[in-house]
């Protein structure tokens, strides 16, 4: 049975640090989510993995992060779809942060409900 993906994702590119015992390697966000993310890296963790992970929001606070990776896409054997690897993450405990992630959350999820609210408006009108 295929899954139906709920949450609403957004595709956003901020800098984090990851890892097992501690967030050491560089990498970004390819999209974020209220319960998760999407690093880009050839550095792959395995399903199943807890890592740590950093994740630096615009207004430069840092979230500090347990999660899982839930599925990963290893790196081709050509470096010309490398941009294509990565891992999903799903987040289980905010370590530090986690009111600054909700908010920036919701601000996104707003701005999108107001360009989509103008959208309609723009369609509909005679």
């Amino acid at each position: 049975m295929a899954y139906i993906r709920i949450i609403k994702r957004y595709k956003k590119r901020y800098e984090i640090r990851f890892g097992i015992y501690s967030p050491q390697r560089l990498a970004f966000t390819e999209d974020i989510s209220a319960n998760g993310l999407f690093i880009r890296t050839a550095n792959i963790t395995p399903v199943g993995t807890r890592i740590l992970i950093d994740l630096i929001l615009p207004n430069s606070d840092t979230v500090s992060i347990e999660g899982v990776v839930r599925w990963a896409r290893n790196p081709p054997q050509t470096t010309t779809m490398a941009d294509k690897c990565g891992m999903g993450v799903e987040i289980k405990l905010f370590i530090a942060g986690e009111a600054s992630y909700r908010k920036h959350i919701a601000e996104l999820n707003s701005r999108e409900s107001k360009l989509m609210s103008n959208h309609v408006r723009f369609i509909s009108a005679p």
